[in-house]
């Protein structure tokens, strides 16, 4: 991660995300026999939830805040994909979740983009 100011912003966001009611589905792993979806592994083969996203920033996994940012898109994807119906309360929780996040993400982005400029004139 390149700062620690960097970080801040990514555990407020993450912490932002937890808080949304539509986030309930996403705040731990899913686990197949407990959730009952017994066939969850067969068709998602790379789990992403909010748990283990914010585990993973705590220890400093992601190299770059895009890895970040990638693995809450692999979430909502694999909510997408494993719910497909628009009319489920997961899928549509994946979607309000998922505006919820790149609306704050592209605040971010700017806001950084913008003090890059700064900081090179």
């Amino acid at each position: 991660m390149a700062t620690s100011g960097d970080d801040r912003k990514l555990l407020l966001l993450l912490h932002q995300m937890r808080e949304r009611r539509c986030a309930r589905w996403f705040l731990r792993p899913v686990d197949p026999v407990a959730d009952g979806v017994p066939n969850y592994l067969e068709i998602i083969k790379a789990p992403m939830d909010l748990g283990t996203i914010g585990h993973k920033l705590e220890r400093g996994a992601y190299e770059e805040r895009e890895d970040y940012a990638e693995d809450v898109r692999l979430m909502i994807n694999n909510a997408l994909t494993y719910n497909p119906d628009p009319q489920s309360r997961v899928h549509k929780d994946a979607i309000e979740l998922s505006t919820f996040f790149e609306n704050k993400w592209n605040g971010i982005a700017v806001r950084n983009q913008t003090k890059k400029k700064e900081n090179s004139i």
